[in-house]
């Protein structure tokens, strides 16, 4: 398979910008206060009988889950595990906490049963990263069924970044994905390797300078083939910037660069595509 980025292109240029910090004080937001309080030294940030109204009455989600936290761990009050699955039962988000404490019997008596069946209702709710919980809780379950658990991790590919770990883990110990699940896959991961890239290019004193040193802005066509077996890809000039000496320093921080978790289908020589790099020197 041969992928082609003909649009997309990374600008390395100097950058002029102000981060802004804001203090929390007094007016934090209720969610704020409701997620402080979760920890155990923080259990004076909220009054329990304000974490109670925001939680019940606002039915603000933050609320209610950190309120089932405080009482499941007795941060800042005495544990209380029905009040702790009260608060939990509140919102879909709460359905994982229900389900691991049913899973680890905490407070009652463990219950596999219901612990999937609260895990699978999280993820019919939408919740963020569900499929990775209900995935982990079925290889902890030695589940027969590896083709479900593959395929929640690569569901929560783009929502949770232990998918990403988990599903590489998988495919590792042995277990076969489909060509169809590969490209899927392997998208997401040129996706994140791009972000990746994108952010070392301009944390790179070097490069930075020595983009400084050109007048125009220029393109660089950079081509890579991962192959199988290799550690590392092939990386060619498929299109030169005019100045050798700033194609000789980009070709160099791509092959110092580490390349993990790229996954070959078993029908492909090589996964390789096009990198255009556009360089400029103007502030932006």
């Amino acid at each position: 398979m041969r992928l082609y980025l003909l649009l997309l292109f990374f600008v390395i240029g100097g950058c002029s910008s102000k981060v802004l910090f804001k203090s929390y004080g007094s007016d934090i937001s209720p969610r704020v206060k409701c997620i402080l309080s979760s920890s155990k030294y923080s259990d004076e940030r909220i009054s329990l009988a304000e974490h109670h109204h925001l939680a019940v009455t606002e039915r603000i989600e933050e609320c209610q889950i950190s309120l089932g936290r405080r009482y499941e761990n007795g941060f800042g009050v005495e544990a209380d595990y029905e009040l702790a699955r009260f608060y939990y039962s509140l919102s879909p988000s709460g359905f994982r906490y229900l389900a691991s404490m049913a899973e680890n019997g905490i407070g009652q008596t463990v219950d596999y049963l219901e612990a999937e069946r609260l895990y699978r209702e999280s993820v019919s709710a939408g919740v963020p990263c569900s499929p990775v919980n209900l995935a982990m809780f079925l290889e902890r379950r030695k589940s027969s069924n590896v083709s479900e658990i593959s395929s929640l991790y690569l569901d929560a590919l783009y929502s949770c970044r232990g998918a990403w770990t988990a599903l590489w883990r998988l495919y590792e110990s042995g277990v076969p994905l489909s060509d169809v699940q590969i490209l899927r896959y392997q998208g997401f991961w040129l996706e994140k390797w791009q972000a990746s890239v994108g952010v070392r290019l301009r944390r790179s004193k070097y490069i930075q300078e020595e983009v400084g040193k050109l007048s125009d802005a220029t393109v660089l066509k950079l081509g890579f083939s991962f192959k199988r077996g290799r550690q590392v890809p092939e990386i060619s000039i498929v299109q030169s910037s005019g100045y050798e000496y700033i194609d000789n320093v980009l070709l160099g921080f791509f092959e110092r660069s580490t390349y993990e978790g790229i996954i070959l289908k078993d029908s492909d020589d090589a996964f390789s595509f096009t990198l255009p790099l556009l360089i400029s020197s103007s502030q932006r």
